[in-house]
Formats: C-alpha cells, structure tokens, sequence
C-alpha cells in the first residue's frame, strides 16, 4: 500500500490520545481526520511531505492570533507529519455551495468580508502573506457561546511567505 492510500485508511487510528473518528479531506500532500476523545474534537492534519513543519511553526507563530485555527501540537510520526489543530465547521466555498441560491446574504457576505480583511491585516502584521486566498481557505468556527457567535479562520498557509518588507513599502 502506497503511503497516500495508507493516509486515506488511518480511521481508527490513535494519536496521542485522540481516536480518528472521521475523514475530513485528503488532498496530494496529506489528509484530515476528526480527532475525538471523551468530549473534545480536533482536526488532526496528517501530512507526508518536509515543509509540514513549516506549515506547524506558522500556526505556532499565529496562535493567538486569532486568525487560524487554534494549534495544539505538532509531531513526527515515522514519514509523517502530525498536526492537531481547532476543528472547523466548514470552509467558505461548501458553505456557499449548500445555499439555496449559492450566495451569502448582503449582512452575512458584509460580516465574512470584514472578517476576512482584519484576518488578512493580521497575517501582514506578522508579515507573512498568505497567497491562495479564496473562499476554500477559509472556514468558520463551531458555535462556541449562546448566541451561537461563530468566527472567520484562515487555513491552507501551504504558500504563505514571510516578507521581509515593511508592509505597505513597494
């Protein structure tokens, strides 16, 4: 079995102490798995490629910021790359794509896209630029309070660049 179909078969699997539940996505450097244990789900990113410890250091990096996913920890598990990470709901396009008119309403589109400006100033404050922006690469959080209040996070960081510029200096 090839290390990609291996990734696509690890439901079951136990990683720290978090059983994988579910299969969120795959794509060809890697998959996302629900992570569970007891009440507490995760998105547990299992990758097979050198640059996921890049990709684990922004997240550190970004924290608290806000702006991406929470981060949890990072691994190295034999050839791979483990990442524990704040579950998401859904991402912006599946989100989009499961209207009835395939578009967000005029106050929910006003509140994603100031969301998504401040995220962006955000990533440039720590000079970092995310390059693939688009609506697959954000997603918004579970409901965490009674008002049932979600935010907007930025993810797939796979071709950010830090700039060494100043922002807003040509």
């Amino acid at each position: 079995m090839s290390h990609s179909q291996e990734l696509m078969t690890m439901t079951g699997t136990k990683i720290r102490i978090y059983q994988l539940t579910t299969l969120i996505g795959a794509g060809a450097f890697g998959a996302i798995y629900k992570g569970v244990t007891g009440q507490d789900s995760i998105a547990i990113k299992i990758l097979n490629e050198k640059a996921s410890k890049i990709k684990a250091d922004l997240l550190r990096t970004l924290h608290n910021s806000g702006v991406v996913p929470k981060f949890y920890f990072d691994t190295q598990n034999g050839i791979y790359h483990i990442i524990g990470m704040e579950l998401m709901r859904l991402d912006l396009e599946t989100l989009r794509d499961k209207m009835a008119w395939k578009t967000f309403k005029k106050l929910t589109l006003g509140k994603l896209a100031f969301q998504a400006v401040h995220s962006f100033k955000v990533l440039h404050s720590y000079n970092i630029i995310h390059r693939d922006e688009k609506l697959g690469n954000m997603a918004i959080t579970l409901p965490s309070s009674s008002n049932r209040q979600v935010k907007l996070r930025l993810f797939d960081l796979g071709l950010s660049m830090c700039s060494r510029m100043r922002m807003g200096i040509s």
